[in-house]
């Protein structure tokens, strides 16, 4: 090909010299090389990254094909795990494997591909670590849970067999889960299982076995529930003991309990009790002490305090038996009867009726009639209901097969009359009482009284059911008016028997209702919403303050709902009688570190005004502890908590009397000397506040013949403080000028109305009263009423704890 020439200028005839164009410096084939040079070459480099690309997608996928076979092999890992806490070492291993199986699969990887996907791994690694601890120790938690409640429901299945047995075993049980770690409120759901479990086990064998004594445990706990006997019994009635029988660790008596401190044995139920005083009667009968006389003589000798002689013309007045007649001690009536005479002695209370007796006095010789102790604390109500309509059903049996057994068509006859009155006593109570009987029930009423005189009436019970059931969700006392005009129509129309007698069943019910609604507002709350109740027990104020916080803030709750439902006559109690009993027993008992303890983790869990409440349901020192209680935040506020606890139980010992005399005039000279340190405080203050100054004088060492200084009065009381010409206290501990500060601060705050307030309280228009949570409430000093501010709400000045 020819080739261009380039010229360099260009030159012209008339151009007075040369002069540059622009034109390229190269040729056109060499542009053109040059040109496919360059094109070749960004070929190569777009090849070169899309074959980067295709390898880095292909590592990308098979990272996360590893990533998918290390979780396939973590689930199978997870199968394998015996403890779970084995898993967490395994998961580990696993993900160092399958990362070791990635590099060795594609040693081509560059340094930095090898930088990069170590990188991932180590987050893979620790996202798996993470997921294996939680795994694991869950898993762990998991297991020991499984285990627990595999040996609850194998000691459950030996109480089926043995109900009076396992007692070790169930202990052990619930110490080691109070032994073990898992969280409080786990322990305390399966310690409740278990027992749960293990009394339905119990009910279950006496339901089948000793169905008269299971009966009568339920109907009397429902009668001590609705009595409120728990909190008013003799040691006799509370430990089930009818007889005294002295506690000893070598005698292991049929339904015996532990130790209760009281020096007397505890059993389960009175017939137990019952049983072993006679078993221990004619062992002593049989061993020579057989008259009256000589038996007493070795019950209640005079060496412990006692009477003999007057002790067994006593049991020989109500017996009838000669005191120095010889005794049978295989004569049933004469060993029960002299067994309920000692009782009566003994300071029993109960009555102790035939059925009790009876049952006491087979099971001297056969342990097996009577029931073990069942404790429908531990059961819910339908679990109960339950194991009485079982029982109920084996007596129903027994009765029908002793029927069976009668050869006389009279017998028979009247037999089945008893067992259809009996069946439609029962069917009447049931259904006075609220409960609606199931259609097996009904079903088998209606075979219970077919043939007799209440053959038919199940219709008529139907109706009643329906009209009780309205009349148990209202108010006793409308629900009063309508009984009373629903027994008027049927005296006005006519009725049946069995009419009458669920109208007088309906009425006891409502009456134990009202009953109810007074003296144990909690349980009627309880049965109205449908939730159990769960157990204060005093012990969790120290042990687990949160809990028992939790539990009384409900407990007003469900106070609060009982009173707007029935009104302000309503009882006001945050525990049940029993409740209530058992929170006196354990606060005698307490020291005065646990004292003080007690009402300040209440207030501190609660609020200061459920822990008043509480404080004057438990009585005794309690309102004065509580009242001092929070200041035990310091140790000078220690002191003077501990000064008045000291000082109340020398001035109200447990035994009622005094051990201190105060000089003439001392509580007339102490409300002086409150009123002029504290002016602003009403007379009926001050009358509150002398027990716990008197307390905190006798137990600071102070003179009983002189009144408390001002030293003393600020320690209980606090320090008087004025805010413009309004008195105040700041509360004992605090620093009273950081005190004023803070009020003063609270007045600020109020913006534009601070002013309005600080005039006020200048010129006396204002002044302030505390609440029952320390902050102070403006009021208006001539009317006593709280002073509404720019929010419409009333004025309060929040105190800085």
């Amino acid at each position: 090909m020819a080739r261009i020439p380039t010229y360099q200028q260009q030159v012209g005839i008339r151009a007075a010299g040369p002069s540059t164009i622009n034109t390229p410096t190269q040729t056109t084939d060499n542009q053109m090389f040059q040109q496919g040079v360059d094109s070749f070459a960004n070929a190569a480099v777009r090849l070169g990254q899309q074959q980067a690309a295709v390898k880095n997608t292909q590592y990308m996928t098979d990272f996360v094909n590893s990533q998918s076979a290390l979780s396939q092999s973590l689930n199978d890992a997870q199968q394998k795990s015996q403890t779970g806490i084995d898993y967490i070492p395994a998961a580990q291993q696993i993900a160092k494997q399958h990362e070791q199986d990635f590099f060795s699969n594609h040693p081509e990887l560059s340094d930095s591909e090898k930088q990069d996907y170590t990188l991932r791994w180590a987050q893979a690694r620790g996202q798996v670590e993470n997921q294996a601890i939680n795994w694991g120790q869950n898993q762990a938690t998991q297991i020991k849970i499984t285990n627990f409640e595999d040996t609850a429901s194998q000691i459950g299945s030996q109480l089926l067999q043995n109900p009076n047995g396992s007692q070790a075993l169930q202990q052990s049980w619930l110490q080691s889960i109070n032994d073990s770690d898992l969280p409080p409120a786990v322990k305390a759901q399966m310690q409740q299982k278990g027992l749960n479990s293990w009394e339905y086990a119990k009910g279950l064998w006496a339901a089948n076995n000793a169905s008269d004594h299971l009966m009568s445990q339920i109907q009397q706990q429902r009668f001590d529930n609705a009595a409120a006997k728990g909190s008013s019994g003799t040691l006799a009635n509370r430990n089930n003991n009818p007889l005294n029988l002295r506690y000893s660790t070598s005698n292991n008596w049929l339904g015996k309990g532990g130790d209760n401190g009281s020096g007397f044995e505890q059993f389960d139920t009175p017939e137990h009790g019952l049983r072993a005083g006679l078993k221990l009667m004619r062992n002593h009968i049989n061993n020579g002490d057989d008259t009256l006389n000589s038996l007493v003589n070795r019950w209640a000798p005079s060496s412990d305090n006692n009477d003999p002689v007057q002790y067994a013309q006593f049991v020989s007045k109500q017996t009838g038996i000669p005191a120095d007649a010889k005794l049978n001690p295989n004569d049933p009536q004469q060993m029960t009867s002299i067994a309920r005479a000692m009782a009566q002695k003994e300071g029993y209370s109960g009555n102790i009726d035939d059925g009790q007796a009876n049952r006491a006095w087979n099971a001297v010789d056969n342990p097996g009639a009577l029931a073990p102790g069942v404790n429908t604390g531990h059961l819910s109500m339908e679990q109960t209901q339950s194991l009485y309509r079982m029982a109920q059903a084996t007596n129903d049996r027994a009765i029908a097969f002793q029927i069976a057994q009668q050869t006389q068509q009279a017998a028979l006859a009247a037999k089945r009359e008893t067992a259809a009155s009996h069946a439609s006593d029962i069917m009447q109570n049931r259904i006075a009482t609220g409960e609606i009987p199931s259609q097996t029930d009904w079903q088998n009423y209606t075979n219970t009284v077919q043939g007799t005189q209440y053959d038919g009436a199940a219709e008529v019970l139907r109706g009643a059911m329906v009209k009780t059931q309205q009349l148990l969700t209202m108010p006793p006392a409308q629900a009063q008016q309508q009984l009373d005009t629903m027994r008027l129509d049927l005296k006005q129309n006519g009725g049946s028997e069995t009419e009458y007698k669920v109208l007088n069943a309906v009425q006891r019910g409502i009456d134990q209702r009202r009953t109810d609604i007074q003296k144990n507002p909690q349980a009627v709350g309880a049965m109205d919403s449908g939730q159990p109740l769960q157990p204060l027990n005093a012990g969790d104020a120290i042990d687990q303050p949160g809990a028992w916080g939790q539990q009384l803030l409900q407990r007003q709750v469900n106070s609060d709902a009982v009173a707007q439902k029935y009104g302000p006559t309503a009882g006001k109690n945050l525990m049940t009688p029993d409740e209530l009993h058992n929170t006196q027993d354990s606060y005698a008992r307490m020291t005065p570190d646990q004292r003080i303890q007690f009402w300040r983790n209440t207030q501190a869990s609660s609020s200061p005004e459920i822990a008043t409440r509480l404080a004057r349901e438990v009585g005794g020192d309690s309102l004065q502890v509580s009242a001092v209680a929070s200041l035990a935040n310091t140790p000078a506020g220690y002191a003077t908590a501990l000064a008045v606890d000291r000082g109340n139980r020398l001035i109200n010992p447990v035994d009622g009397a005094a051990k201190v005399k105060f000089g003439t005039g001392f509580d007339e000279d102490t409300m002086t000397a409150i009123k002029s340190e504290y002016p602003g405080l009403s007379t009926a203050q001050v009358q509150q506040l002398l027990p716990v100054v008197k307390s905190y004088h006798v137990g600071s060492g102070g003179d009983l013949s002189r009144r408390p200084d001002s030293d003393a009065l600020h320690k209980v009381i606090g320090t008087p403080l004025k805010i413009g010409s309004a008195s105040i206290i700041a509360p004992p501990g605090t620093d009273a000028n950081a005190y004023k500060d803070n009020i003063n601060s609270g007045i600020k705050a109020l913006g534009e109305y601070s002013q309005s307030v600080s005039n006020g309280l200048r010129n006396g228009t204002y002044t302030f009263t505390p609440d029952v949570n320390g902050n102070q409430i403006l009021i208006n000093s001539a009317s006593q009423r709280k002073v509404i501010g720019d929010n419409g709400r009333p004025v309060v000045i929040e105190v800085s704890k």
